[in-house]
């Protein structure tokens, strides 16, 4: 990890932008805002231009293994609201939750000037958001 961080200074250093996906959030684990907002401060300090996010989904035999987790037990329990995603019905966090921890992020990435956009590709219940929904290229 630190030296992928060590890269994102050195191409600040270089003139370059940056983008970071903070994907896959997982509830009450890395959602909370210290954690969001240490980590985006951080970011904002190795000159990162752009934050994309998106919260878990999961599903089959991926959702069978994290069940299995201690660690992740409180969290994965929260995966109540069905969704549809390109590999079928996965399990997430229910969107009302989703739309809060997005706001968020989206007010702490303009307190450290960095342009935010959450994964619309599989945030289809997000459409009236205020921040961008483009999950590639995010730095157009």
């Amino acid at each position: 990890m630190d030296k992928r961080l060590e890269q994102l200074e050195y191409l600040s250093s270089m003139g370059y932008n940056s983008a970071v996906r903070m994907d896959p959030l997982f509830p009450l684990i890395d959602d909370n805002i210290d954690s969001l907002n240490s980590t985006i401060k951080k970011l904002s300090g190795l000159g990162v231009k752009y934050i994309s996010t998106a919260y878990i989904f999961t599903f089959g035999r991926f959702l069978k293994s994290l069940r299995k987790e201690p660690f992740l037990k409180d969290s994965i329990s929260q995966l109540t609201e069905k969704c549809y995603v390109a590999g079928g019905q996965a399990l997430s966090l229910p969107i009302v939750k989703k739309k809060q921890t997005y706001e968020l992020v989206n007010k702490l990435c303009e307190k450290y000037n960095i342009k935010f956009a959450v994964c619309g590709c599989k945030e289809g219940g997000l459409r009236a958001a205020t921040y961008s929904l483009v999950c590639r290229r995010i730095m157009s």
